[in-house]
């Protein structure tokens, strides 16, 4: 079954909210951020991202789920006015976009409760993330 995730304008951050249906009955919630590499984008986390709800899905035909899973992935905005002087190193702008990346999750998990249970009728209960390249270094 294919995941189609919706996306929102977050703080300059454009998110993907991956939920699965057959995992959508629990009240509790784990949110599980994974974060690409650089150059790549959220769009390239998505065999990664099917792959997460595929275990997840057979994981509970054996059992009840007690959870549901959402899975976010994440572009930041480019920000022109932080264009690099010739004369910068590229380890020194990968790693500012590594502090960005870190910052950003970091905000996302205050602001995803207002988004994901508007009703507090549900609630998150555990925070993941992974990642990948610079994402596993932000992770």
């Amino acid at each position: 079954m294919a995941v189609l995730p919706y996306s929102l304008n977050l703080d300059r951050v454009v998110v993907h909210i991956h939920g699965h249906p057959a995992l959508s009955e629990a009240s509790r919630i784990a949110v599980l951020f994974i974060l690409h590499g650089h150059p790549a984008s959220a769009h390239h986390m998505k065999p990664i991202v099917n792959g997460t709800f595929d275990l997840a899905k057979n994981k509970t035909m054996l059992s009840e789920a007690k959870r549901n899973l959402v899975i976010i992935t994440f572009d930041l905005e480019d920000d022109y006015s932080e264009i690099a002087k010739e004369s910068e190193y590229e380890s020194a702008q990968l790693y500012r976009k590594q502090e960005r990346i870190a910052s950003t999750v970091s905000r996302l998990m205050d602001t995803l409760p207002t988004v994901l249970c508007p009703n507090n009728d549900r609630f998150i209960d555990t925070w993941m993330v992974a990642g990948l390249s610079l994402g596993a270094h932000a992770a």
